[in-house]
């Protein structure tokens, strides 16, 4: 039973990855994208920039012709993470396991309301029912089976020319994050 329910986690995490590549160049992404993100432990950069255990807004954008993943919180200055493109091709990469659910980022573009307008229903219906989400870009993150922790932030964008698909390596603070 052990071993059906890890092959049916590891065929799960396998799925995810192979919805996170991309095949040619990046299109320029419509518009910024926001979330938010509760980080389950604490997670550093490959320049050593410490994400604490925690909370965090979320902001991916094109800027430089790259597409750059944005961690902000009150506690700290931002944290700007620089993507890579993944091949669509690369079916040999392993996924890993989901470290948070999946993130669902709107455009900064479509205002979100206040707080008190949202939580405020028109017709009597629950408000996750009255709120239209448009999947249009989601975040998930990776931790990878090897010893270094590696973590992925895996982008993807339903674009008009394309699905843009970008990732966004995190290391645990355990380790150095490499081999």
């Amino acid at each position: 039973m052990a071993i059906r329910l890890e092959t049916a986690w590891r065929t799960l995490a396998l799925l995810g990855l192979m919805s996170a590549t991309v095949a040619g160049p990046l299109p320029q992404s419509a518009a910024p994208f926001a979330g938010k993100v509760r980080l389950p432990e604490s997670l550093r950069t490959a320049e050593g920039i410490l994400l604490e255990k925690g909370p965090f807004d979320l902001e991916v954008r094109s800027e430089d012709g790259a597409i750059r993943l944005h961690f902000l919180s009150s506690s700290g200055g931002p944290v700007a993470l620089r993507g890579v493109p993944v091949d669509a091709t690369d079916w040999t990469t392993p996924a890993g396991w989901p470290l948070v659910g999946t993130v669902h980022l709107h455009p900064t573009s479509i205002p979100i309301g206040t707080d008190a307008e949202r939580h405020k229903s028109k017709t009597g219906m629950p408000q996750y029912l009255e709120t239209p989400r448009f999947w249009n870009a989601t975040l998930r993150l990776y931790r990878s089976e090897d010893p270094t922790g590696t973590v992925s932030a895996l982008f993807h964008e339903n674009h008009p020319s394309g699905p843009i698909r970008v990732r966004f390596e995190l290391y645990g603070t355990a380790g150095d994050g490499k081999p």
